[in-house]
C-alpha cells in the first residue's frame, strides 16, 4: 500500500472525527496557501518570463493572448515546483545543512558579484 495514502487516509480520519470548525480552518487555511502560492508564481512569471504581455493600448485578441501565455507560464512554474518539492520531499534530514551552506555561498558569491559589478567594491 502506498505510504501517502495511508498517510492521506490517517490525516481525513483525523479530520472527520475534528470539530467542524477546525475542519472550516484547514480549509481556509489550505485555500489561502494555494492562492499565496498563485500569486508568488505570478510574480516570478511577470519578473522572470516577462515576454507574452499586451501592450497597454492593444486590443481583445492581445489581451486574450497574453492571458493565454500567462496560463501556460503559470502552468510550467506549477509544474517545476511540483518536481522541486517532491525532489526536497525526499530529501534526509541531515542533507539539509548542507544545502542550505551551498545557499548561503551561492547567495554571498551574488552580493559579492554585485558590488564590484557596480562599482561599490
Amino acid at each position: 500500500m502506498d505510504v501517502l495514502h495511508v498517510l492521506g487516509s490517517e490525516v481525513e480520519q483525523r479530520l472527520r472525527r475534528a470539530k467542524l470548525d477546525q475542519v472550516d480552518i484547514a480549509q481556509w487555511l489550505s485555500r489561502v496557501r494555494s492562492e499565496a502560492e498563485t500569486r508568488l508564481q505570478a510574480l516570478l512569471a511577470a519578473v522572470f518570463l516577462p515576454f507574452g504581455t499586451a501592450p497597454a493600448g492593444s486590443g481583445p485578441l492581445a489581451w486574450a493572448l497574453g492571458l493565454l501565455a500567462w496560463v501556460v507560464k503559470i502552468g510550467a512554474l506549477a509544474a517545476v515546483l511540483a518536481a522541486f518539492e517532491s525532489a526536497i520531499a525526499k530529501m534526509r534530514v541531515f542533507r539539509v545543512p548542507e544545502f542550505l551552506g551551498a545557499a548561503l555561498l551561492l547567495a554571498l558569491m551574488a552580493a559579492a558579484l554585485l558590488f564590484v559589478s557596480t562599482g561599490l567594491a
